[in-house]
Protein backbone atom coordinates (compact mmCIF):
# COMPACT_ATOMS: atom_id res chain seq x y z
CA UNK A 1 0.00 0.00 0.00
CA UNK A 2 0.95 3.37 -0.95
CA UNK A 3 -0.60 6.57 0.28
CA UNK A 4 0.31 8.98 -1.82
CA UNK A 5 -0.54 13.26 -2.66
CA UNK A 6 -0.23 14.75 -5.69
CA UNK A 7 0.43 18.23 -4.27
CA UNK A 8 3.88 17.90 -6.07
CA UNK A 9 2.60 17.25 -9.02
CA UNK A 10 0.11 20.25 -8.65
CA UNK A 11 3.01 21.93 -7.71
CA UNK A 12 5.18 21.16 -11.35
CA UNK A 13 7.99 19.69 -8.52
CA UNK A 14 6.58 16.07 -9.84
CA UNK A 15 5.41 14.59 -12.70
CA UNK A 16 1.94 13.63 -13.04
CA UNK A 17 2.26 10.00 -13.44
CA UNK A 18 5.35 9.46 -11.17
CA UNK A 19 4.45 6.30 -8.89
CA UNK A 20 2.75 4.63 -12.54
CA UNK A 21 6.36 4.91 -14.04
CA UNK A 22 7.65 3.93 -10.95
CA UNK A 23 5.45 1.10 -10.83
CA UNK A 24 6.62 0.14 -14.68
CA UNK A 25 10.44 0.51 -13.80
CA UNK A 26 10.61 -1.55 -10.85
CA UNK A 27 8.06 -4.57 -11.99
CA UNK A 28 5.15 -3.60 -9.43
CA UNK A 29 1.45 -3.77 -10.39
CA UNK A 30 -0.74 -1.40 -9.51
CA UNK A 31 -3.92 -3.60 -8.64
CA UNK A 32 -6.12 0.06 -7.28
CA UNK A 33 -6.28 2.84 -6.79
CA UNK A 34 -8.37 5.02 -4.29
CA UNK A 35 -8.41 8.85 -4.62
CA UNK A 36 -10.31 11.49 -2.31
CA UNK A 37 -9.50 14.83 -1.65
CA UNK A 38 -7.26 15.77 0.33
CA UNK A 39 -8.49 16.61 4.20
CA UNK A 40 -5.54 19.21 4.93
CA UNK A 41 -7.33 22.62 6.31
CA UNK A 42 -5.46 25.64 5.71
CA UNK A 43 -5.80 28.20 8.78
CA UNK A 44 -3.39 30.51 8.06
CA UNK A 45 -4.20 33.45 5.74
CA UNK A 46 -0.19 33.78 5.02
CA UNK A 47 0.07 30.34 3.53
CA UNK A 48 1.26 30.89 0.24
CA UNK A 49 0.22 27.26 -0.80
CA UNK A 50 -3.10 27.21 0.57
CA UNK A 51 -4.89 27.07 -2.66
CA UNK A 52 -2.53 24.68 -4.07
CA UNK A 53 -3.48 22.42 -1.20
CA UNK A 54 -7.17 22.95 -1.36
CA UNK A 55 -6.76 21.57 -4.99
CA UNK A 56 -4.81 18.43 -4.02
CA UNK A 57 -5.74 14.77 -3.56
CA UNK A 58 -4.40 11.52 -1.77
CA UNK A 59 -4.28 8.54 -3.48
CA UNK A 60 -4.29 5.33 -1.73
CA UNK A 61 -2.48 3.04 -4.26
CA UNK A 62 -2.39 -0.85 -3.91
CA UNK A 63 1.00 -2.39 -5.59
CA UNK A 64 2.13 -6.15 -5.80
CA UNK A 65 5.27 -7.15 -7.19
CA UNK A 66 4.87 -8.49 -10.73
Amino acid sequence: MLIYSDLGSILNINEHDIVEKLAKEFNLNIRNVTTCKSAHRVKEDFDALKNYKRESKVMLYEIKRI
